[in-house]
């Protein structure tokens, strides 16, 4: 038999220890989150350091996740149609609030790894602020490499 767990692609399957003698149960297996989940805590993390550091710039702005952006989201604003955008940002009106849209798929797929993707979440959430309130990225976050 192979040592292989992940027949086909569709994660583990089985036990993967033998049964305690003490509580005669298998080891439970902790679960990973969901790439969902784990890009909704890469933004909850993302505005909560915003937070501590500039809570005024999250004032009167709704933060939200799409997973992709949807035709009507390729505005006029930008240059090439190829590109496919991280975010977007719409400023306030009479009638909404400003938003900020961030889009879970684009992201995913430019990050390597998880250290990566709340980088690249945190980076682009920043930016997106920066651009509806017109600070600079180190008024809203000092730590955060301009370089990157």
């Amino acid at each position: 038999m192979s040592g292989n767990r992940d027949r086909h692609g569709r994660g583990v399957r089985g036990p993967l220890s033998t049964v305690n003698p003490l509580t005669r149960q298998a080891a439970p297996v902790p679960d990973q989150p969901s790439p969902e989940e784990l890009f909704q805590q890469c933004v909850q993390d993302s505005i909560e350091h915003i937070g501590r550091t500039c809570p005024e710039a999250l004032l009167g702005v709704d933060i939200g996740i799409e997973t992709v952006p949807s035709r009507a989201a390729m505005w006029q604003e930008f240059v090439s149609h190829d590109a496919v955008p991280l975010a977007a940002a719409i400023d306030k009106d009479a009638d909404h609030p400003a938003r900020i849209a961030l889009f879970r798929r684009p992201i995913e797929r430019r990050a390597i790894d998880r250290v990566e993707l709340a980088m690249l979440v945190h980076r682009t959430l920043v930016e997106q602020l920066s651009m509806l309130t017109n600070r600079s990225i180190r008024d809203i976050d000092p730590e955060l490499d301009e370089d990157w």
